[in-house]
């Protein structure tokens, strides 16, 4: 997660948004303790100018925080879910250590915080004598100590994403061959024309790496209230909607946008058109099959070629481990393969 773009924005505007209010912190304190509006010193003029700057500083670095908490809430909403394994939608994401949802309640409890000093500096910049200066800064040292907090805990949060990524490249680094050569090992061995460059256990390998890194579709056709792209790999055993609970889920292809526009439609009980009956049947199908066989019917229908039909056949056959699983899909996908020009 720490790799993540999402995550790399949101901490590089906090880091800014922290050099900003801790030079405002220091200039309200002087502020503070040195404010006298009857004097006309040339001390309490200085002051006075610094409070324009440091009054927009904080409006703006404040605009930014509440702004970023909706970011957040997509984040770990829509984008987190698929690249953390068992997340399906915030929950899943927010559970994924201890300082999730300290981090969110840390995020929504500032609000009221950043709202108080915002009404109180509109309040103030509304009056020609300025009758809430200095009041209102007492308020910036705890919006620092209050940002410095939300900082460091999303942090924390994402520990538990570097360590995975560390896995990731430890067992990359044990196997004989590159990672960037398995699109180029696949695309060769499916045809049955060229002896396999590589042994039969490390096809499978191949095959299972590629599918289970596939990023799908999956839709509730029962409320038509969710869809969301996942990684096979990361996602739980059961599949439910996060929206409704449901259980039927279908699965298409990741740049498949119409799917969820034609469950709409059939939910609001308009005539579909015959290609768009034909999708729902597909979606009805697959949605079953998850419905009944979980996470491994998905895994079944990621793989190219293989659609609720084919899918059925092979999840009913007696496999006896992942090994036998994935030589079925192998076999299915040479199959596509080779009956691909007829179909197209």
């Amino acid at each position: 997660m720490f790799a993540d773009h999402w995550i790399i924005a949101q901490l590089i505007g906090q880091a800014c948004s922290i050099f900003l209010l801790a030079i405002a912190s220091w200039i309200s304190l002087n502020i503070i303790r040195k404010w006298e509006p009857v004097s006309a010193t040339e001390l309490q003029i200085k002051l006075e100018r610094q409070t324009y700057l440091i009054s927009s500083l904080v409006r703006y670095v404040l605009f930014f925080q509440i702004i970023s908490l909706f970011v957040f809430l997509f984040t770990v909403n829509n984008h987190l879910p698929g690249l953390i394994r068992g997340a399906m939608c915030a929950s899943g994401t927010l559970t994924v250590n201890t300082y999730g949802y300290p981090l969110l309640f840390i995020k929504i409890f500032a609000i009221p915080l950043y709202a108080t000093y915002l009404f109180m500096d509109h309040l103030d910049q509304s009056e020609a004598e300025y009758p809430l200066t200095p009041h209102k800064f007492w308020f910036v040292i705890p919006i620092f100590i209050m940002y410095i907090s939300d900082f460091i805990i999303t942090q924390y949060y994402d520990e538990d994403g570097k360590r995975k990524i560390k896995i990731e490249i430890a067992k990359k680094s044990e196997e004989n061959y590159s990672p960037l050569s398995l699109p180029i090992l696949d695309k060769i061995v499916p045809h049955n024309i060229l002896r396999p460059i590589v042994k039969d256990k490390s096809l499978l390998e191949i095959i299972r790496e590629r599918i289970l890194s596939t990023a799908i579709r999956l839709v509730c056709i029962y409320n038509a209230d969710w869809e969301g792209i996942r990684v096979v790999k990361n996602l739980p055993d059961s599949i439910k909607c996060p929206e409704c609970g449901s259980t039927l889920i279908s699965v298409a292809y990741r740049g498949d946008s119409d799917l969820y526009k034609i469950i709409k439609k059939k939910k609001k009980l308009k005539k579909l058109t015959k290609e768009e009956s034909e999708i729902w049947n597909r979606a009805w199908k697959s949605a079953s099959l998850v419905q009944n066989y979980g996470k491994k019917a998905i895994i079944v229908l990621a793989s190219r070629g293989v659609g609720p039909t084919v899918a059925s056949r092979i999840l009913r056959k007696f496999i006896r481990n992942d090994s036998e699983f994935f030589k079925e899909l192998l076999k299915a996908e040479r199959e596509y393969q080779r009956t691909r020009s007829f179909w197209d």
